[in-house]
């Protein structure tokens, strides 16, 4: 039986995907897993009771999860790579920044999320990041360099046999 904590990423990945359909024309793949620890992270750099803070988290569903959110994602992932001998899944989770990173954000996401933090230079640097996380399955996730501050990347690797 699921509880209702599990809920939270499934909450919001049906949400996600009905927006998608609505607005996509084409094939799409999408990972609500990703996008919700991709945006898990940036709730995690927000300034707390702040209105982004707040519609992070209601977007994200945390109210469905019962204590800490933050342990409960860490939970999760050792339960997806742990429960099925036949089941291979990495989440590698990273941040890209021109700037300098607050320390205390650093310590949240290699605590959390596993993350790295690395120096933002070109596209280059992300797409290598994924290809060596993901055995080269994801060759390329960005075709032209970034424009912002910061890239929040999670590459999840997920095989598992078809029955």
């Amino acid at each position: 039986m699921q509880s209702v904590s599990t809920n939270a990423i499934s909450a919001f990945g049906s949400a996600l995907v009905t927006r998608l359909l609505t607005n996509t024309r084409g094939t799409l793949v999408a990972s609500p897993f990703s996008v919700w620890a991709t945006l898990a992270m940036a709730e995690g750099a927000s300034v707390k009771d702040s209105a982004a803070s707040d519609q992070l988290r209601e977007m994200l569903r945390f109210d469905l999860v019962e204590g800490d959110v933050h342990r409960w994602f860490q939970d999760i992932c050792l339960k997806i790579s742990t429960s099925d001998k036949m089941v291979r899944f990495t989440a590698a989770n990273a941040v890209f920044a021109m700037d300098e990173v607050q320390s205390e954000y650093i310590e949240f996401c290699m605590s959390v999320f596993s993350a790295e933090v690395f120096q933002l230079q070109t596209r280059g640097d992300i797409n290598d990041f994924v290809y060596n996380n993901t055995d080269g399955m994801i060759q390329e996730i960005l075709s032209e360099d970034p424009c912002g501050p910061s890239v929040l990347v999670n590459a999840a690797l997920f095989q598992s046999p078809w029955n």
